[in-house]
């Protein structure tokens, strides 16, 4: 009987002290065990102790009671209309998935989620009233025009009539939904913590505010080491206040997203946080300002467009004079449901488009005017350039966006089968432009590995209608069917080729078969720590200045074509990458010296500071053993290393820079013509406490970690008795940890996807491939 009283008073004070109970007042306790809505025995009057009679609460049947449903951790479900009444509903802290509202009062508190399926899902006398700034009613049957031209007024703000895009937001759904929302700058959908595992001091962050510096709340600046994320949004963390330098996004979708650890270089060190709502778009978009064909998202090759109840509009900085002073982030910043912001349009052609003017061609100019883009505390997509464009001139602009931690989260693509001939060829096979289409996305991909915006692409003017159709026919099911396809848009000619209306302004057959393809989410994850191009320096050693394992590269690509990031004396980098595991140092990639050069001389360049001391890793191996060299520039006071290895061995070189040659380079070359093989290239600025080894150091032991790549058993080996009862953490690219561990042998690994992965003992990492 005690236990029960006390049971009955715990349950008053925490959950339902903030309600003026009755005896017509119901709480939601799932004592039935289950999470059925309609199944009286899940509600508990706490002043009688007693459920609902029989039938009281059914769907369709007008229930006449007040229902509390609060902090429940299940989705609760109701497969049917519910007719309140005369009696209400508050949701707070809980999630309901149901089919319709018939009537009554529906109150949304804080983090009330409500989620209503039916192709009516509100009836005419139902009243809905936000009284937090978190929470949503979620309409996937209906559009967000036919909640603002019919069901406006069923939706209060803490009993004030909502008024759309001043205090209530109608966001899109997916291809035909709506999710309504309050629209409240007080709103504080992300909490901020300064230890890790949401411990420590905190600080709630407000939306669509930029937080930086001092005005990061509660003296958090350069303290944050972990976060909750409310559903619905998106965050941005930057180290630098003006949110440049190394950088994260991360999206809160359709659930909350907590983050224990943040990666090791933005541990406290956050200075830049941007919280915005998120929205729900699907693949398919438009250029332009053509409307009609079913699309949620779509740009207009400029800043100037605006985002509709329809549809989303995302901003592009066309050329440099749209990026390159304060009054253009501002802009960005102001723009109304919009998470994204395009860069340059085809800034790779220094003969048209963006790319003739302010030198914007030159990739030096183009990445510092990309850089303030990040100033919007927005995800950036990549400049959009012609179809050679990513493996030349854009890797290009990678490279050295990555080398000055110049944030990248999108890649965009123009696509339109030059390379075939077109204009001889207007009656290509359909389905042979369609195989080049998926192999160059494919390859794009691969080479960097980020989500794609195809923003412009047809099976080129100068083809047919009827080429263009069928292509479209075959590449719209693949591009909604591909997880790193986020957005697409097919370029209409205005030609009378390919167009989505003929001249009377009626569909065409291409135009219909766009209009009714069906488009899923764009971003189809619950919630997402984001990829992007500094995922490898969030969470690298502080000491490494450059790191290099090959593993990126496409498989067959010369390393001669990346000249940002590799030199050699009259093109001698003549080196292609090999996958093949097998014979690798270690992951799968490796570089090959074309046996044919006999200078071959692969370099690389370092800004370093004088009077420091470096170290320099690499593994080569050289048919029959021949002679090959490891040599720091500028001069021959700098140590140069004989190696003559025939197998996989790794060399070090130690080196201490010297006043005034700060410029160092490091050289790697041999003279006779067999085949020289090289990976791991690391620089690292010696650890004053340990020498640098890439075999973990754990006291006084050396380990080594195998079979790497690793498909399920992954051990260490020790040169001595290791200590006991260590914890080892494994850590993802997002520095999120993934599995733990306290023995060091036979580690299952088996449940990780593929991937890169860092093993973590106290201060000491080494890295793995799982496969």
């Amino acid at each position: 009987m005690y236990r029960r009283m006390l049971k009955q008073l715990l349950f008053f004070v925490g959950v339902l002290l903030p309600f003026n109970l009755s005896a017509q007042d119901y709480v939601w306790t799932g004592a039935a065990g289950s999470n059925d809505f309609f199944d009286e025995a899940n509600w508990r009057n706490p002043v009688s102790d007693d459920n609902p009679v029989s039938g009281a609460i059914e769907p369709g049947v007008s229930i006449d009671l007040s229902l509390i449903l609060k902090d429940t951790p299940q989705t609760v479900v109701a497969n049917g209309d519910i007719s309140l009444g005369s009696g209400s509903l508050s949701v707070e802290g809980a999630s309901l998935s149901g089919t319709a509202f018939s009537d009554g009062d529906l109150s949304i508190l804080a983090e009330g989620y409500v989620s209503l399926s039916g192709a009516t899902p509100l009836g005419a006398t139902v009243e809905i009233d936000f009284q937090s700034g978190l929470g949503w009613v979620k309409l996937p049957e209906i559009s967000p025009a036919d909640v603002l031209n019919n069901h406006l007024a069923s939706f209060l703000i803490s009993g004030t009539a909502a008024v759309y895009h001043d205090n209530i937001r109608i966001d899109n759904y997916y291809e035909s939904g709506a999710l309504v929302r309050p629209n409240l700058s007080s709103a504080a959908p992300m909490i901020v913590f300064d230890e890790p595992e949401l411990q420590g001091n905190n600080a709630q962050v407000e939306v669509d505010k930029v937080h930086s510096a001092s005005s990061i709340p509660e003296d958090l600046n350069n303290a944050i080491a972990s976060f909750e994320l409310k559903r619905g949004y998106m965050a941005t963390l930057a180290i630098n206040e003006d949110g440049t330098g190394l950088s994260k996004v991360y999206i809160a979708s359709e659930e909350d997203l907590l983050v224990e650890n943040l990666p090791l270089n933005l541990s406290e060190k956050i200075s830049f946080i941007r919280v915005v709502p998120w929205n729900w778009v699907a693949k398919k978009g438009i250029g332009g300002n053509v409307t009609g064909l079913n699309e949620t998202w779509h740009y207009k090759w400029g800043n100037n467009g605006v985002s509709t109840i329809e549809r989303e509009n995302v901003p592009m900085a066309w050329g440099k004079g749209g990026a390159d002073d304060a009054s253009d982030i501002e802009l960005y910043k102001g723009k109304y449901k919009t998470p994204h912001v395009l860069a340059f349009n085809e800034s790779d052609n220094c003969d048209d488009q963006s790319g003739q003017w302010g030198d914007l061609c030159n990739t030096d100019v183009a990445v510092a005017t990309y850089e303030n883009l990040m100033k919007t505390g927005l995800r950036l997509v990549s400049p959009s350039c012609r179809e050679n464009a990513p493996f030349g001139w854009l890797k290009e602009f990678y490279d050295k966006a990555t080398a000055q931690n110049i944030r990248i989260d999108v890649i965009g693509v123009h696509w339109y089968d030059w390379g075939s001939n077109p204009k001889n060829s207007p009656n290509a096979d359909p389905q042979q432009v369609f195989n080049r289409f998926k192999n160059y996305l494919q390859r794009v991909y691969d080479l960097y590995q980020l989500p794609i915006w195809i923003t412009e692409f047809n099976a080129n003017p100068n083809r047919t209608t009827a080429v263009n159709k069928a292509f479209m026919e075959l590449a719209l099911p693949y591009l909604e069917s591909l997880d790193y396809v986020e957005r697409y848009a097919w370029y209409q000619p205005n030609s009378d080729v390919a167009d989505y209306y003929d001249g009377s302004g009626n569909y065409t057959d291409v135009g219909l078969v766009y209009k009714n393809q069906k488009s899923t989410p764009s971003v189809s994850d619950a919630s997402i720590s984001v990829s992007s191009n500094l995922d490898g320096a969030l969470n690298r050693d502080p000491l490494t200045v450059f790191e290099d394992y090959f593993e990126t590269y496409t498989d067959g690509q010369n390393l001669g074509s990346f000249y940002t990031v590799w030199e050699g004396p009259a093109n001698a980098v003549d080196a292609s990458i090999t996958n093949d595991s097998g014979s690798a140092y270690e992951g799968t990639k490796f570089g090959k010296s074309n046996n044919n050069r006999e200078d071959f001389n692969l370099r690389k360049t370092f800004e370093l500071e004088a009077g420091k001391t470096y170290v320099w890793k690499l593994a080569t191996k050289m048919t029959d053993g021949a002679k090959h060299v490891m040599k720091v520039l500028p001069d021959d006071s700098y140590p140069t290393l004989e190696c003559f290895n025939r197998d996989w061995e790794e060399h070090s070189v130690e080196f201490t820079v010297k006043e005034g040659s700060v410029s160092v380079t490091l050289s790697l070359y041999r003279w006779p013509t067999k085949n020289l093989y090289f990976d791991n290239f690391v620089l690292k600025e010696k650890e004053t406490d340990t020498s640098f080894e890439d075999n973990i150091r754990w006291n006084e032991c050396n380990f080594r970690v195998y079979p790497n790549p690793v498909v399920e058993k992954l051990n260490l080996q020790s040169d001595c008795e290791a200590p006991q009862n260590n914890r080892i953490d494994i850590v993802n690219i997002n520095g999120e940890k993934v599995l733990e561990f306290m023995d060091y042998e036979a580690m299952d690994v088996s449940s990780l996807t593929s991937g890169l992965y860092f093993l973590i003992m106290g201060n000491q990492t080494v890295k793995f491939l799982k496969r």
